[in-house]
């Protein structure tokens, strides 16, 4: 069954609308170099660039017509294929920065990330021991002091002190 819309065709030469104006820009520049070119080659070499000479020996007309047509459409031919290639050239580009990224920077970048948290893991934990060792030496003095005031206040009473120094019996 036929879709009873009008055809839709795409264009062989699709060119992004991103890069329209690249193309355009091209696309006249290209143009414009290949008909001077055309111009430049037909004013230099004069009756020599037609084939046709008529009975007073001068060029004819039409047979210059036709390669001076014929230059521009070669002219125009190449301008759209020069314009299209340097429009696409972006994209291409694009494409191959975005596979390097993928293939080289990004695991790179992975690695470095990966390090750098090994590294910070390592100070932490270096850090973590000392702060754990300044707590514990606290800690220490804390208990060292807290028997030394029941041995001095035993003393003062007259009472007899059987605790144990702090640490001296291992567990």
């Amino acid at each position: 069954m036929a879709s009873e819309g009008p055809e839709q065709t795409e264009s062989l030469f699709n060119v992004t609308p991103a890069r329209r104006r690249t193309y355009v820009a091209a696309f006249v520049a290209f143009s414009l170099i290949g008909y001077g070119v055309v111009i430049w080659h037909h004013v230099t070499n004069g009756a020599t660039a037609a084939a046709c000479v008529n009975a007073t020996g001068q060029a004819c007309a039409t047979a210059t017509a036709m390669s001076v047509m014929l230059g521009f459409a070669i002219a125009h031919a190449a301008a759209f294929g020069l314009a299209l290639t340097t429009a696409e050239i972006t994209g291409g580009a694009m494409v191959i920065a975005d596979w390097l990224r993928t293939k080289l920077v990004e695991p790179l970048q992975d690695s470095l990330r990966e390090e750098g948290r090994q590294e910070g893991r390592q100070e932490g934990r270096q850090e973590g021991r000392q702060e754990g060792q300044a707590q514990g030496t606290a800690e220490a003095n804390r208990i060292w002091r807290e028997w030394n005031q029941r041995r001095r206040e035993a003393e003062a009473r007259g009472e007899e002190f059987n605790e144990p120094e702090p640490y001296s019996v291992e567990e």
